[in-house]
């Protein structure tokens, strides 16, 4: 994902920076910290072609759990993405 691609998935990059943003820095692990600027470095989701699918659906499912304000489900949705992009 790359380019105009990751344009797509710009709602889930901005849910990544929000979730950060909420982390202290006493709390924030080193892997938290590399994991977050490498996202930020690249100003989006930059993956692997084999990923694109997967953070599509990822992004949709983040868009219903945030209509229905399921904030579990955001931040597991959140998570998981920081993970494969990782």
């Amino acid at each position: 994902m790359k380019g105009t691609q990751s344009k797509e998935v710009d709602v889930l990059y901005r849910a990544i920076v929000d979730y950060y943003s909420t982390m202290s820095a006493i709390d924030i692990t080193q892997e938290q910290l590399e994991s977050r600027n490498k996202i930020l470095k690249n100003n989006g989701i930059i993956c692997d072609s084999e990923l694109d699918q997967t953070i599509l659906e990822l992004q949709e499912k983040y868009l219903a759990a945030v209509d229905v304000d399921d904030k579990e489900k955001v931040i597991n949705i959140v998570e998981t993405t920081i993970g494969l992009l990782s």
